[in-house]
């Protein structure tokens, strides 16, 4: 404490009262809202830091996005190609898509209004993997048929293609994060925005082909 360092000596007494009237102290993380930098010193517990910074920043946390370009547009890209739709571990996995303008006019809201908290974005009910398949499938004109194929096998045998230096469309994490995925409830973020998510029926699933 700058008390303790004038009694050894380190400081003045007039250099104390000058560095503390440079500290503006406040007992609210809101006093917070206009810094660009925060140096945090909380106790070394992981629940605590995380709170922390939680309640700091904004997290956005999407479902697939669909619209141009990323991964949505990868995604379809590689069904025009493809003769046959693969689908690992049963295809029952569910998906939450969002619409790319849903995506920007919330984080436009998070940063108009500084927010500071997590928000999922995405269709409040999910659809299973085979289900976007088809959703795709009719907006595109595509005739593709599924091609039920073993997961654990599958990631098995592309981390032994990936050790030996092979390069593959898919990779082994692609597939574990296609296992691992889960329903996320959305509908409280949508609402703390003051937004609605686009319908699925009004999302552009058939967006046009990537150019080279």
């Amino acid at each position: 404490s700058t008390t303790r360092a004038v009694s050894r000596g380190k400081l003045t007494e007039d250099e104390q009262v000058d560095l503390l009237a440079r500290v503006d102290f406040a007992d609210s993380l809101t006093a917070l809202a206009a810094c660009d930098l925060v140096v945090e010193a909380v106790p070394e517990r992981l629940d605590l830091k995380r709170e922390l910074f939680t309640r700091l920043d904004a997290i956005v946390r999407p479902g697939l996005i669909i619209g141009p370009g990323g991964v949505y547009a990868r995604m379809l890209d590689g069904l025009r190609r493809a003769p046959v739709l693969p689908v690992f571990f049963g295809g029952t996995q569910p998906v939450q898509p969002v619409g790319l303008d849903d995506v920007t006019t919330a984080l436009e809201r998070i940063l108009e209004q500084r927010l500071a908290d997590a928000f999922n974005l995405g269709s409040p009910e999910p659809i299973t993997i085979r289900q976007l398949y088809s959703r795709i499938l009719a907006a595109t004109g595509l005739r593709r048929r599924f091609l039920p194929l073993p997961g654990d096998l599958a990631v098995f045998a592309l981390r032994a293609s990936e050790k030996f230096g092979l390069s593959l469309p898919l990779t082994a994490e692609n597939l574990l994060g296609q296992k691992h995925l889960r329903m996320f409830e959305t509908t409280s973020s949508f609402a703390r925005l003051g937004l609605a998510p686009t319908p699925q029926d009004e999302l552009p699933w058939g967006i046009p082909p990537s150019t080279p």
